[in-house]
């Protein structure tokens, strides 16, 4: 197991303003809140987030088979998928607020996305279908048809004011929801 060196850098000025080692050898992913104070790195055993400004850890959550995170557009929760199952995390305090499956998150190839205001969140993947989750509960809200079935889902994107959404596949369509 190696070391991989996180660097946060100021593209303007070019200089580095943070960094932070981590143990791994496997792929590495990030990503940054909402409000750019918190990066979250993520590989296939565990999630940490940092924080931005100093490279300071503040949590780790416990999350095999990590597939994908991503941040709330409105405070600090994450949406992760691991093992077709979708996890609400409160990624400050380390603490899972919610947990449901959705069955067509078996693959690599799943997508998960949160609503503008933060109370919705997208799932898209293997059966062509697209499913909308009440965010603090794990309540299916609606399950879209209308992609090829068996064929992946592979992207899914609210508008900014969270009426629609939008969604592509491997069917080679876009669809408006």
């Amino acid at each position: 197991q190696g070391n991989v060196v996180v660097r946060v850098h100021d593209v303007e000025e070019r200089q580095p303003v943070a960094s932070c080692v981590i143990a791994s050898d496997e792929d590495l992913r990030a990503g940054w809140s909402g409000d750019d104070a918190l990066l979250i790195t993520s590989n296939q055993e565990q999630l940490r987030v940092w924080e931005a400004s100093v490279g300071n850890e503040l949590a780790r959550l416990k999350a095999p088979k990590v597939e994908i995170a991503r941040w709330s557009p409105t405070d600090q929760k994450l949406a992760v998928v691991a093992e077709s199952t979708v996890q609400v995390w409160d990624a400050v305090r380390s603490e899972l607020l919610a947990s449901f499956r959705d069955k067509q998150l078996k693959t690599e190839f799943v997508n998960v996305e949160w609503s503008p205001d933060g109370n919705r969140i997208a799932t898209a993947g293997w059966h062509g279908l697209v499913n909308v989750w009440e965010a603090n509960s794990g309540r299916l809200l609606h399950e879209l048809v209308g992609h090829v079935p068996r064929r992946f889902v592979r992207s899914v994107v609210w508008s900014s004011d969270g009426k629609l959404l939008a969604s592509g596949g491997w069917d080679q369509s876009v669809k408006i929801w």
